[in-house]
């Protein structure tokens, strides 16, 4: 395993004391965009593109903290992964305890960040506890700290408020509206590569194991339950996919590309996650070793 997977100085083998992170090339750039997004949303300023500015902020500001400090991510990725989160100090009495010093020679090891930086895939327990520990390093950003001790929570099969799901007259989940957007993508991006859609729409009900005619209904469908907006959005982004690589070579990397997102292979996804959806979903055991 690359320890060093997120250290952009071992990287790119440059001197920690000659190569300090405020002369850090991106960091500089990142800096730049962020002052000058601060400057373009102040009260004073138009606030047209307010909303695109302070979502390209909080962006940049993700990649700043994933340069500067994605070593720090990827070891509560690692202790995530061995059921552990981070051991805080308590009194002077206690900090020399004999069940301190031994959760403290758990954490204290390079191996965490070793195994984060791998980014092995997570049961639904340990990316839970991935989530918890980050967010619990991060009080500053002013989330609601009630969503940090709901996540714990889950792991004593107490729900609380913020993470209970809301009432709603829709018949189906998010999953399973989402899956049949990308069936909807995949009808409109083969289309504009030259496939008919009756050919598109038997594909897409031989995958998901449906009639062909509640394929056909599934476009108005999808834009009661998710918007009509975001409905044209993706599907147009589809549409504009296919025409784009209706002439290229078949082994562009391009098409592969478009294939993951709104082709085919992104539709047999969407067909397994719609059709896992009878199935009852397992209890998520928790990820965290007994304290």
């Amino acid at each position: 395993m690359d320890l060093y997977k997120s250290r952009h100085r071992a990287k790119r083998n440059l001197d920690i004391n000659k190569d300090p992170l405020f002369a850090d090339p991106f960091v500089l750039t990142t800096l730049h965009k962020l002052d000058e997004l601060e400057r373009q949303t102040r009260p004073d300023c138009d606030p047209h593109g307010k909303d695109r500015a302070a979502f390209q902020a909080l962006v940049h500001a993700s990649w700043l903290v994933k340069h500067v400090a994605g070593w720090a991510i990827d070891h509560q990725r690692g202790l995530a992964e061995n059921g552990l989160h981070f051991v805080p100090r308590g009194a002077n009495q206690t900090n020399n305890s004999p069940s301190y010093l031994a959760k403290r020679a758990q954490v204290d090891q390079h191996q965490h960040e070793a195994v984060g930086s791998a980014a092995a895939p997570l049961d639904p327990g340990q990316l839970r506890l991935f989530v918890f520990n980050v967010l619990r390093a991060m009080p500053r950003l002013g989330l609601p700290h009630e969503l940090i001790e709901a996540l714990e929570a889950l792991d004593f099969g107490q729900t609380l408020p913020i993470l209970a799901k809301a009432e709603t007259k829709k018949r189906l989940g998010l999953t399973e509206y989402k899956a049949k957007l990308a069936a909807v993508c995949f009808i409109e991006y083969q289309y504009k590569r030259g496939i008919k859609k009756l050919v598109s729409i038997e594909d897409v009900a031989h995958a998901f194991q449906v009639s062909r005619e509640a394929v056909k209904d599934w476009n108005v469908e999808v834009r009661e339950a998710l918007g009509n907006y975001e409905v044209e959005r993706v599907t147009t982004m589809a549409r504009n996919m296919g025409a784009h690589t209706r002439t290229m070579n078949p082994g562009s990397s391009l098409i592969l590309a478009a294939e993951k997102k709104v082709g085919k292979i992104a539709m047999l996804e969407a067909a397994e996650r719609f059709k896992a959806r009878a199935k009852k979903p397992a209890p998520v055991k928790s990820a965290r070793r007994p304290r």
